[in-house]
Order: C-alpha cells, then structure tokens, then sequence
C-alpha cells in the first residue's frame, strides 16, 4: 500500500515538473518565433506546415515542445529519421497532427512508461497511419 503510494506520488511530480518544464520551452520558443523577421518567421512556418494562427493555439497545449512522434514512431519499431528522409511530406502530416492532439499529456506518459505502442489506438490522432506504418513490417511504408 505504501509503495503505491510513493509511486503515486513520484508520478505525480514528474508531472508537475514536466509540464512546468514544457511550459517554459513553449514560452521561449514563442519569444525566439517572435524575434525573427515575418517573413523568415513565415518560411519557418511554412515548414512545419503550420500558421502563425495555429501555431499560437497548438503552444498553448501541454508538451508542443517535445518530439513525441519520433518516440512513438521508436516504439512502433520504426526509425523516424529513416520515414523523414523517405517521406517528408506523410512525416510532417503526421507531426502537425501531433502537435493539435488533445492527448499529448497521455502520450507523453505512454511512452515514458512504455506502454505507447499497446495502447496508442484508444487515443492517438495519428493512430491509424502508426498502425499502417507499424503493418508495413516495422520499415517506414514504401520502403525502396
């Protein structure tokens, strides 16, 4: 009983300080977007497949700043920088996509403990392409 009750609250703080770390992050990557010039700012954007609108509502979820799509792709079995080379364009969908889920916080959790690839179909918008990149035999799809 005691034990689940430390390892409640060890759960409990990591939290607190992820999301106390993360909002920093959040708060300085809006500061380094603010200070370039709109139209390098624009570029930038542009890359990521973002607007400045969207942008401003996606850093105002939990975890913006961290790369859970190469985790989740890692727990999948696939190498992220292998899909990115080979498919930029379905990587970057997919990140986009990361970056508006409502359950980043859940999946932030999932691949800490290890558990992301069991359970990520119940709550991950990119769900269904993991799972088709998953069946394409733990290789980024169209592999040459």
């Amino acid at each position: 009983m005691l034990g689940h009750l430390i390892g409640e609250m060890r759960l409990l703080w990591s939290s607190a300080t992820a999301w106390a770390y993360d909002r920093s992050r959040r708060m300085e990557t809006l500061r380094e977007l603010q200070a370039l010039d709109p139209h390098e700012r624009t570029r930038v954007l542009g890359d990521l497949g973002l607007s400045q609108t969207e942008l401003g509502a996606a850093l105002h979820g939990p975890f913006v700043t961290r790369d859970l799509l190469s985790g989740a792709l890692r727990a999948i079995g696939t190498d992220p920088d292998l899909l990115r080379a080979r498919h930029g364009g379905r990587e970057r969908d997919m990140r986009r996509v990361c970056v508006e889920c409502p359950a980043r916080g859940r999946c932030r959790r999932d691949l800490a403990t290890g558990d992301f690839a069991r359970r990520y179909r119940h709550y991950c918008l990119n769900a269904d392409s993991l799972a088709e990149i998953a069946r394409a035999g733990r290789a980024p799809i169209g592999r040459a």
